[in-house]
C-alpha cells in the first residue's frame, strides 16, 4: 500500500495501542467479490464471517452496468490499471474501491467495516461488519502493523518526510534556473539597428563554420539587470532547500568544517550514532509489530493456512516436538545491525585481529572466520576452516596438563572463561579415571587399595576446578551438545572419587582409634626396671618365696 492508502483523525499519537480508528482504502475485484456470493454454501459462510449478501449484489450490479466515479483517483492507480489490463470482465470495468473502517467500538473492541467509497453508488450498507462475528480484534494493531521510521512531534500527521518540505521550494528552483538559463542563452542574441533608417529588408549574415559575421551596423542587446536577481533568488531558494534538511546535512557539514582529523571523527561519530539510533528502533518495530505476530499465526494450534501446515512439517521433520511448537514461549529477533560496516571493512578489521593473535584477549578463530566470510561469502568458512572439533588444540591440551601437575600439589586454580573447556575437561577428567579404575581393579583382585594422601588432596583439588569449566559449557547455548556428552562421565567419576575418598577417610580415622587404644593400654602397664650393666639382677629385685621342704645350696 502507498502512505496515503492509511487514513487516521488529526492528533493521532503515533503509538499503536493509542489509534481508535483507521481508515484503509483498498479494491477488489468483481470476480473476488462474486466468489463470496456464487454458491449457497459461499453465501452461507461469507455472511457468518460479517459480509452483506444483498449489498454485495446491488454494488456488482452498479458497477457492471455502469462504471462509478472516484473522486480520489491517484493518476498511478490509473496506471497501474492500464499495465494490468486482461480480457476478463473484472479487467474491463476496473477494480471496485472499498474502505476498510477499523474502529475502536464501545466494548473495547475493534470492528472491521467495509464501504464503497465510488461517488454515485445507490448501496447505503455496510459491505462487510463483523460486529457479531468472534473474531474481532482487542487492538488496532492486531490488524495493521505501524512502523515508525523518525517521529518528529508524537503525532502521525506530524511525521512530514523532506519531500513534503522541499517540493514547493524545489518548483521554485526549478523555475528560476530555467529562467535564468533562458535569459543567459538568449543574452546577446537581440539586436538593433543602428544604421540610421529603417529601410533594410534582410540582414546579410554570414556563417563559417561555428563562427557568424553580423553587418556593423547591428548592436546586441545586453540584459546585465536580469542576471543579478535571478542569481539572488536561486540562493536564497537554495538557503530555503538547505534549512529544510539541515537535520541531515548539518553533521555532515560540521564534519567539512573541521580543522582537525579528532573533530570529525568525533562529529562523524556522533552522526553514525544519531543514525544507528533510528535504524535500531525501526527494526524493533518491524520485529515486535510484524515479524511477531507472523510467527504467533504460523504456530497457532489448528491453523488451516498452507503456509502455516508447511512450516509446522518442517519444524516437526527437524526433531520438534509438537506441543513445543503450539505452547513454547518463542520469539523472533532482526539479525540485521545497523551498526556493521561493508563486507570490506569488516574483513580488514578480522585482518588487523589475525595480526594480533598472539595476545590473549584475541580470539584468533572468530577473527579468521570473519575474514573468511567477508572475503569469500557465508560458505566460504564451510569450506576453508577446519571445523573446531575436527582439529587438536595443543595449546590447551598443554596448558591442562600443567595445571594437572600443579593442582596435584594441592594447590587450587580457576577456569578462566577465554579457556577450550572441551579440551581441559577431558585431559583434567583422563589422569582421574586412570587412577580411579586402577584402584577399583585392585580392589576386585583382593587388595588393600586406598587412596594415599595425595592422591585425595589431588581429586579434592581437580574435581571443583572441573565444575567449573561445566559451569562456563553450560552457560554457552550452542556448547549444548558437547556439555550433554560429557557431563555424565563427569558426573559417575564424581560419584565414584567420592566413594573412595569417604572410604579413604573412614580408614585413616580408624587408624587414628587404634593407635589411640594402643597407647592408653601401654600407660595401664607397670613400669619396668633397667637391667644393670653386669648383667645380674639384684637381691631386692627377686621377690621372696616361702621355704619348702630342706634348704638348698645353690651355687
Amino acid at each position: 500500500m502507498r502512505a496515503g492508502s492509511i487514513l487516521v483523525p488529526k492528533n493521532t499519537k503515533a503509538i499503536s495501542s493509542e489509534v481508535e480508528m483507521a481508515l484503509v482504502k483498498d479494491e477488489m475485484t468483481i470476480a473476488e467479490l462474486w466468489k463470496l456470493i456464487r454458491t449457497k454454501s459461499a453465501r452461507s459462510k461469507s455472511a457468518d464471517l460479517g459480509w452483506n449478501v444483498t449489498a454485495l449484489r446491488k454494488l456488482l450490479k452498479e458497477h457492471i452496468n455502469g462504471h462509478l466515479h472516484d473522486p480520489e483517483e491517484d493518476p498511478l492507480d490509473i496506471h497501474d490499471a492500464i499495465q494490468n489490463k486482461s480480457e476478463s470482465l473484472s479487467a474491463q470495468k476496473g477494480p471496485i474501491k472499498l474502505v476498510h473502517l477499523h474502529i475502536l467500538d464501545y466494548d473495547e473492541k475493534v470492528s472491521h467495516m467495509i464501504i464503497p467509497r465510488a461517488v454515485g453508488t445507490q448501496v447505503h450498507e455496510f459491505l462487510f461488519d463483523n460486529f457479531n462475528s468472534k473474531r474481532r480484534k482487542k487492538t488496532i494493531q492486531e490488524s495493521i502493523a505501524f512502523v515508525f521510521y523518525s517521529v518528529q512531534s508524537g503525532y502521525i500527521h506530524g511525521v512530514k518526510g523532506f519531500g513534503h518540505r522541499n517540493y514547493q521550494p524545489s518548483i521554485a528552483i526549478n523555475r528560476v534556473k530555467n529562467r535564468f538559463l533562458d535569459a543567459t542563452i538568449l543574452d546577446g542574441l537581440n539586436f538593433t539597428d543602428v544604421g540610421g533608417g529603417n529601410t533594410r529588408d534582410e540582414i546579410a549574415i554570414q556563417h563559417i563554420g561555428a563562427i557568424s559575421i553580423f553587418p556593423d551596423n547591428l548592436q546586441a542587446i545586453q540584459h546585465p539587470s536580469g542576471q543579478p536577481r535571478s542569481q539572488m533568488a536561486l540562493q536564497m531558494l537554495e538557503t530555503t532547500r538547505d534549512t529544510n534538511n539541515a537535520q541531515y546535512r548539518e553533521q555532515s557539514n560540521q564534519i567539512q568544517d573541521t580543522e582537525t582529523a579528532t573533530q570529525a571523527r568525533i562529529l562523524a561519530s556522533m552522526q553514525s550514532q544519531v543514525d544507528m539510533a533510528s535504524t535500531t528502533l525501526y527494526l524493533k518495530q518491524l520485529e515486535n509489530n510484524i515479524l511477531n505476530p507472523q510467527f504467533v499465526r504460523l504456530r497457532r494450534r489448528g491453523n488451516p493456512d498452507p503456509d502455516a501446515k508447511k512450516f509446522k512439517e518442517r519444524c516437526l521433520a527437524d526433531g520438534m516436538p509438537e506441543e513445543i511448537f503450539h505452547d513454547a514461549d518463542l520469539t523472533v529477533a532482526t539479525g540485521a545491525d545497523p551498526g556493521a560496516a561493508s563486507a570490506a571493512v569488516r574483513a580488514e578489521l578480522a585482518n588487523e585481529f589475525i595480526h594480533l593473535r598472539g595476545s590473549r584477549f584475541v580470539n584468533e578463530r572468530g577473527a579468521i572466520e570473519m575474514r573468511a566470510q567477508n572475503v569469500g561469502g557465508a560458505r566460504a568458512v564451510k569450506k576453508l576452516v577446519i571445523p573446531e572439533d575436527g582439529m587438536e588444540d595443543l595449546d590447551a591440551q598443554n596448558e591442562a596438563i600443567i595445571e594437572n601437575a600443579t593442582m596435584g600439589q594441592g594447590i587450587a586454580l580457576p577456569a578462566a572463561p577465554r579457556h577450550n573447556h572441551i579440551k581441559h575437561i577431558e585431559t583434567h577428567l583422563e589422569p582421574l579415571l586412570a587412577m580411579i579404575d586402577q584402584m577399583a581393579a585392585g580392589q576386585a583382585n583382593g587388595a588393600a587399595a586406598n587412596l594415599s594422601v595425595e592422591q585425595v588432596i589431588s581429586l579434592e583439588t581437580v574435581i571443583p576446578h572441573v565444575e567449573e569449566h561445566f559451569q562456563y559449557l553450560r552457560e554457552d547455548e550452542y556448547m549444548e551438545e558437547h556439555y550433554q556428552a560429557l557431563w555424565p562421565k563427569f558426573a559417575e567419576l564424581k560419584s565414584r572419587a567420592e566413594g573412595m575418598i569417604r572410604k579413604a577417610e573412614e580408614t585413616a580415622m580408624q587408624m587414628q582409634a587404634e593407635q589411640q587404644e594402643l597407647a592408653m593400654l601401654e600407660q595401664q602397664l607397670p613400669p619396668q626396671q633397667p637391667m644393670p650393666p653386669n648383667g645380674q639382677i639384684p637381691e631386692q629385685a627377686i621377690p621372696p618365696q616361702a621355704p619348702s621342704g630342706p634348704a638348698q645350696v645353690t651355687a
